[in-house]
């Protein structure tokens, strides 16, 4: 069998086509998937509403999901699925109001579900 050129051309068409479909494949399903990422430091006083979270964000728009209870302050933090790929670590810092003051409640990291030490807050 030979090879002619339209051969060769409808050969490498399929082939375009069949790379086409598999980035489609492999990159649709994870368009709009988020994966927790761990707080770095937590900031913040028991007589006081306020946490100041810091996280590596890797330059990516960052969802913060706070949890109260009685006893625990859960902090989640979610970023884009595209951060699973190398990226240079940029730290992001946000802050958090929570509808009491923390008083003797432990911070939960939503990501791995232990507890984290409240620093005191910087000045």
């Amino acid at each position: 069998m030979v090879m002619t050129d339209a051969s060769w051309r409808r050969l490498g068409g399929l082939v375009v086509i069949g790379a086409i479909a598999g980035a489609v494949w492999y990159f649709l399903p994870r368009a709009d998937s988020t994966t927790e990422v761990p707080l770095t430091t937590v900031h913040g006083k028991s007589s006081s509403n306020v946490l100041q979270v810091s996280f590596g964000d890797c330059s990516r728009e960052a969802d913060v999901h706070v949890d109260e209870s009685a006893t625990t302050v859960t902090v989640t933090v979610r970023l884009d699925w595209t951060t699973k790929l190398d990226c240079p670590t940029n730290e992001a810092v946000d802050n958090l109001t929570l509808d009491q003051n923390l008083g003797d409640r432990s911070v939960i990291d939503g990501s791995t579900g232990t507890a984290v030490e409240v620093l005191a807050p910087e000045e």
